[in-house]
């Protein structure tokens, strides 16, 4: 399984860190999985799974908002 983070993800759609931060929020992308979170409850590091990614392009629509 890989992971890619936040900038990886920006690059395969070939847009900004905000576009897919902005997609995600709205329900468009599939939201990241959190690795960790922070003390004060934010999550600390975020990946998407690459077969996630996958079947986004492929217009499968499994996640919810």
């Amino acid at each position: 399984m890989n992971l890619l983070n936040l900038r990886q993800v920006a690059d395969r759609y070939v847009c900004c860190t905000k576009t897919v931060l902005r997609q995600v929020n709205s329900g468009v992308m599939p939201p990241p999985i959190v690795l960790w979170e922070r003390s004060d409850g934010k999550s600390g590091a975020n990946r998407w799974r690459e077969q996630d990614l996958i079947k986004f392009e492929q217009g499968v629509r499994e996640w919810k908002k």
